[in-house]
């Protein structure tokens, strides 16, 4: 086939130009959500155990780390993790191990979150599950169970 004013040479390459972007398009794999965000931090708070608030006081100090993603479709999703240990103002001694998903959808601010937090206490004290779910800025529901 020829086109009137184009030069068989000028037809090749329009037609491996084409031939190459389409192979590109076909193969291209399906994006992956790319980091956005990292971090890690050490901090230092007070607590009480709510399944023996009588222990009193718990200095805990936890090590954060997160990473958030942003989604191909423009949501945010933040994974967070942290270990917090301490020892309450009766000396009993407590690890805590958080896992925390935060989700933005894209062009929301309203953040989905997804908490939960097991604190083992060593000593006599009984254990607490907690979980934390809602929208921030909106309402979260709280729920402890007591366990152990």
């Amino acid at each position: 086939m020829t086109i009137p004013g184009v030069p068989r040479l000028a037809r090749r390459i329009f037609a491996t130009m084409l031939a190459t972007a389409l192979l590109a398009v076909a193969t291209t794999a399906v994006a992956d959500a790319e980091v956005i965000d990292s971090g890690h931090v050490v901090s230092t708070n007070v607590v009480t155990n709510p399944c023996d608030p009588a222990d009193g006081l718990i200095v805990l100090t936890t090590d954060s780390r997160w990473e958030t993603r942003l989604q191909p479709d423009g949501t945010l999703i933040t994974h967070f993790v942290n270990h917090s240990s301490g020892v309450s103002a009766n000396g009993t001694e407590y690890i805590a191990n958080r896992q925390a998903t935060s989700t933005t959808p894209a062009g929301s601010t309203a953040v989905e979150v997804e908490v939960e937090i097991v604190r083992i206490g060593a000593g006599p004290g009984p254990n607490a599950m907690i979980t934390v779910t809602g929208t921030l800025g909106g309402t979260l529901t709280t729920t402890v169970r007591c366990v152990g």
